[in-house]
This record gives C-alpha cells, structure tokens and sequence, in this order.
C-alpha cells in the first residue's frame, strides 16, 4: 500500500539581489548567508521565504530597500549607509534571523551567530579608495596638431567624488617655419595638474571633471649661426568627461577627453622668420589609462 507523499521546497530562500558593480552581488549575499547560518543555504526561486534587496547610490552613500516575505508576513526596510559592505551586513543579519525563525537551520544545525562577517569587501566598499593611473595622452594643438605622450596619476575617491593629482609630459616635436624645408627648434610640454571628477551613473562611472594644468612649455630653436631658447609658464582651465569600467578585480580602464582654455598663449619666434608656432586659444585632450586601486 502506498504511503502519502509529501512535497517540501527544496530551497531555503527565494533571494533577489541588485546592486552597483562594485558592491556585492546575489551570488556573494547567498554565500554571506550560509556563512552566518553555519550551513550550506539553498537559493532558488521555489522557497516559501524571500527576500528582495536593492542598493543604490544616493548622495555620499548608499540606500538600501529591503523586502522580506514569510509565512508571518511581508515587511519592507529602507536603509542608509556610507558603504555598501554596511548596508549588506544589516542584510545578511535580517536574512540569517529569517530563516532561523522560519525553520530552514533544521533541528540538529547550529544557532546563527551574529558577528558582523560580511562577504569578502572590494576596495571601495569602505566609501573611499586610493587609485594609481598610467596614462596614454593623445594632445591636440599644444606642440603641433596631434602629439601623443605619457602620464601618472594619484587620486582618491570618496563616495561618487574622485580627487586627483597627475602628471603629463609631450615629448619635443619639431618646429617648422615659413620659407625653409628643414626644422627650425623644438617645442615639449611638461605639466602637473588637479582635477575633481563626480560620478553621475555609477554602473558606467560616467561623469564630468573640472582640471587646472600648470606647467612649463620649452622651446629651443636654431636660426642661421644664431642659437636661442625660450620657455613660457603654462596654465590651462579645462573642462571633461570621464567613463570608465572595472576590467578584473581592482583594476579600471577609463577614457576621459576634455577641451581647455590656456590662461596664458606663448608664441616662439625664430630670428629672421618670425613666429613658427602659437598656441592656440582652445586646445583638446584625450586619453586612455588603467588605474588600481587600493
């Protein structure tokens, strides 16, 4: 004779989960939870329990909406917190006391404990970071119409607002002048710059980025037997944008472009010809760079 057949889920919880790229994602909260309960915890969408998170970048933090469904009920939390690894833990402790009161620890498990043990953190889940940049500068009317040079970069980030200090150097390009077939000097950029950029979609780390670059542009010129040298101060007011994305781990790619204003445009004159290179009154910069960050 048959015997009556019972049907029991066979998942622990039905867990929803979406965050920015940086925070945590479904797959680290499942593992948070097995962590707090002491057992593996099943995730599937066939459970009686569930639980519903949203985390989003408001202001200089995060906000967390939390929806939980149980036999007992349904409740729904709204949370602040300056970092996503905060607002996570509040969600792994409201998840572990869930399931412990529903009955899915099973008889014989341990009691859930209740230290703050969040999923392994990413750098920027403290609500700041330090970053290193390499950069590939592609420049636009400063020495010639296109020259290309390297840079570094050292900022820090806070919430959505990045701060950096950078470094870029062109290297000497040749300067010609009317009349003569052969290069009459050269002409190289060396400059040091601070730039505050606000990220306005997190996902992409798009935003714009305000700049000041001062620096020194050198010249050095040959003209018949005569030799001359001239160099000016460089100051440029320069408005961008950046975008950018994580690539593995802690390390970011971006690109950033921006159109500058030269608060001061040398001109370099050879004796006998003249001006051979002005700068002009709007000049452009692209690049591309990895950064890391700690």
């Amino acid at each position: 004779m048959l015997g009556r057949l019972s049907f029991a889920s066979a998942s622990d919880i039905a867990l929803s989960w979406s965050a920015p790229h940086d925070c945590p994602d479904r797959e680290r909260v499942g593992q948070g939870l097995s962590t707090r309960l002491g057992r593996p915890v099943r995730v599937g969408d066939d459970a009686d329990l569930a639980m519903h998170g949203v985390i989003a970048a408001q202001g200089g933090g995060y906000e967390l909406t939390l929806e939980t469904r149980s036999s007992a009920g349904s409740e729904r939390r709204v949370l602040r917190a300056r970092s996503c690894a905060e607002l996570t833990r509040a969600s792994l402790l409201i998840g572990a006391l869930l399931l412990s009161a529903h009955g899915g620890m099973g008889r014989d498990a341990p009691a859930p404990h209740h230290e703050p043990v969040a999923p392994e953190a990413a750098p920027s889940e403290r609500g700041w970071y330090l970053a290193v940049r390499a950069r590939s500068v592609g420049d636009l009317g400063t020495l010639a119409p296109v020259s290309v040079g390297p840079g570094l970069a050292l900022g820090v980030g806070i919430a959505a607002t990045y701060i950096e200090l950078g470094a870029v150097w062109l290297p000497a390009r040749e300067l010609g002048g009317s009349g003569t077939t052969s290069p009459v000097g050269q002409l190289q950029l060396t400059a040091a710059s601070v730039a505050g950029c606000q990220e306005l979609l997190r996902e992409v780390r798009l935003g714009p980025c305000l700049q000041l670059e001062g620096g020194r542009l050198s010249g050095r010129g040959e003209a018949l037997a005569s030799r001359a040298q001239a160099s000016s101060a460089w100051w440029v007011a320069a408005l961008g944008v950046r975008a950018g994305a994580r690539l593995w781990g802690p390390i970011y790619g971006f690109a950033y472009a921006w159109a500058g204003l030269p608060l001061i445009q040398p001109q370099f004159a050879v004796h006998g010809l003249g001006v051979v290179h002005e700068v002009p009154a709007l000049l452009g910069r692209f690049e591309l760079s990895l950064e890391g960050r700690l």
